[in-house]
């Protein structure tokens, strides 16, 4: 893992059920922003919000989730709610901190309208700065050619520079943005055919980005332009992080998990699959091990295994029998997110925590 890069990302899985047709439920309120320290606490177990997207905060040691036009500080030991943020979109996609933590992005809109980034000063929770574009019918470029960077749709993919100074961010609209900290876009880059779904720094001269367009486009941060294009996936792209590669310290190996029920290992510096492993399910949600190289996949039969980042070897952590759920005649508990908490106490395992439809638990990790 590269680490350079803040937090990881986790692929929210409403982005993908959205590239698959499933679409989850998300309100329509809309809230001022406001930070509720008084607000009652409750068990995660008794909301019955859609959990779109996780982070773990390192300076508060606590988990911020999204859900419904706000964002919840959690207790990783009782699990409770303890302040609620409200904030200024219908749709939150993703969540990013800074490297050092003082620093949160909150990626989203509203759907068909905006395009949203919040910057937040953590862990006070004070809005910084809202970088938002509003729906417009017709391009708004002027006469000198200069491309249009409005989002008439949702961002649903962010991450930090390597440096801390700025930004990326992808939209359901296919554009991709390079911001600055003060919010100036630097760089855009639209060589995608559809909506985004993951973006990523993959070093100080280079990004890399993905969709529902089936290709990991790799281009120069700087000036946009493209350098090459990964196109052996077969169904949507919906996660991708770089990591080191071991055998040539100057260079980057990144990982792609697609809706193909693949999860593929690249050197992207020359465009090489290195290898790839078949999970048996298109994966939904994706998080990383903040403490070694693997990563966890929860995958659409509702089942949760654990990779190894260099050699993609497979652990089941939670396995889900489809056929005896249709026995039982069970409805299926979709998985909506999943963060792995990093040992709080000397000589304390991390945890594992899902975030189903019917609640959240714990898995042993």
């Amino acid at each position: 893992m590269n680490d350079s890069l803040p937090g990881f990302r986790l692929t929210a899985c409403v982005w993908f059920f959205i590239a698959c047709g499933t679409f989850a439920v998300i309100s329509p309120c809309m809230a001022q922003p406001s930070l509720n320290v008084g607000d009652p606490a409750g068990s995660m177990n008794a909301l019955h919000r859609t959990i779109t997207t996780v982070a773990w905060s390192s300076l508060s040691a606590q988990i911020v989730a999204a859900s419904d036009s706000q964002l919840e500080c959690i207790d990783p030991k009782s699990l409770q709610s303890v302040r609620r943020l409200a904030v200024e979109m219908k749709k939150i996609g993703q969540l990013a901190f800074s490297a050092d933590g003082k620093y949160l992005l909150v990626a989203g809109g509203n759907p068909s309208e905006t395009g949203s980034v919040e910057l937040y000063d953590w862990p006070n929770g004070r809005l910084l700065a809202r970088h938002t574009s509003l729906s417009q019918k017709e391009p708004s470029g002027d006469s000198s050619g200069r491309m249009d960077t409005s989002f008439r749709d949702v961002v649903t993919s962010v991450c930090w520079l390597s440096d801390q100074s700025g930004w990326i961010e992808g939209s359901w609209q296919g554009l991709v943005l390079v911001r600055a900290l003060d919010g100036t876009v630097i760089t855009t880059f639209d060589g995608h055919s559809g909506p985004l779904l993951a973006v990523a720094c993959l070093d100080d001269q280079h990004a890399v980005s993905a969709g529902i367009d089936q290709t990991i486009r790799i281009w120069n941060r700087h000036d946009g332009t493209e350098v090459r294009s990964l196109d052996n996936h077969t169904g949507s792209v919906t996660w991708l992080q770089s990591k080191p590669n071991p055998r040539d310290s100057t260079a980057l190996q990144l990982l792609s998990a697609s809706a193909d029920s693949t999860v593929r290992l690249w050197e992207p510096g020359v465009g090489r699959l290195v290898r790839f492993a078949r999970l048996g399910s298109a994966p939904v949600v994706v998080c990383n091990s903040p403490t070694d190289l693997r990563f966890l996949v929860g995958l659409e039969n509702d089942s949760v295994l654990e990779l190894d980042m260099r050699s993609l070897e497979t652990k089941v952590l939670l396995e889900t029998s489809h056929s005896e759920l249709s026995r039982k005649k069970v409805a299926r508990d979709r998985i909506e997110a999943m963060l792995v908490v990093p040992a709080l106490e000397q000589e304390s395992p991390g945890e594992v925590i899902v975030w189903r439809q019917s609640g959240v638990s714990r898995l042993t990790h």
